[in-house]
């Protein structure tokens, strides 16, 4: 059986990966064993350090600078698609104008300190006025606690913000379906050809909506 990864290489400013390398090996133990952890978890993530950042670029000959940030990660099936997910790649794609607009959401409150929201990278554009933020939480419980959504949008893409908060409304009503999926896909600013493939391959993933956190 093949375990497969997935090694990013972060950019410092957006914290969005620049690079990413697969990787492929027959047990996890390979990794394991280049990163001194016999307690490694093949379905967690690391970051890594630079030491072992170029331990595993030596071992697989990827072509990473020393000084890297670098972050190791199982493969998950959106990686398996023929274009790029935005997903952890938002602030980037934002700020190279070929993404309109960004939905992050979290549990309320949340059980730990930390947020997985990047809201510090993102707020030093809302100050400059290149993006519009809104921030809200619901009023519907769900497993004992309720949902906090940061929206953000282009300048002149804060229309985007006040239809995403509606078709979530509608969703919410109505129950999530294809027509609200598509919806979605073209406000986060996907190509229709994008979404057609996004949907066949979440039905075959046997898709809820808890399963992914973006896109």
């Amino acid at each position: 059986m093949v375990v497969k990864f997935i090694l990013e290489i972060i950019d410092v400013d957006t914290a969005c990966p620049g690079r990413s390398f697969p990787i492929e090996v027959p047990q996890s133990t390979v990794i394991s064993s280049l990163l001194g952890d016999e307690k490694f978890d093949a379905d967690s993530y690391y970051e890594l350090s630079e030491q072992e950042t170029s331990r595993i670029s030596s071992h697989f000959g990827f072509p990473i600078e020393e000084s890297a940030l670098a972050i190791l990660r199982p493969r998950h099936w959106l990686d398996d698609l023929p274009y790029q997910a935005h997903t952890n790649r938002e602030l980037a794609l934002m700020l190279d104008g070929t993404k309109p607009f960004a939905a992050f959401s979290e549990e309320y409150p949340l059980s730990t300190d930390d947020s997985a929201i990047p809201e510090e990278l993102f707020d030093h554009y809302v100050a400059d006025g290149r993006f519009v933020k809104r921030e809200y939480v619901e009023t519907r419980i769900l497993d004992g606690c309720r949902t906090r959504r940061v929206l953000y949008a282009g300048s002149n893409e804060a229309w985007r913000i006040d239809a995403y908060i509606l078709l979530w409304h509608t969703g919410q009503v109505t129950g999530w379906n294809e027509s609200l999926e598509r919806m979605e896909g073209f406000l986060l600013g996907y190509e229709e050809w994008q979404t057609d493939v996004y949907i066949r391959a979440a039905q075959a993933q046997m898709y809820t909506r808890k399963s992914v956190q973006g896109r």
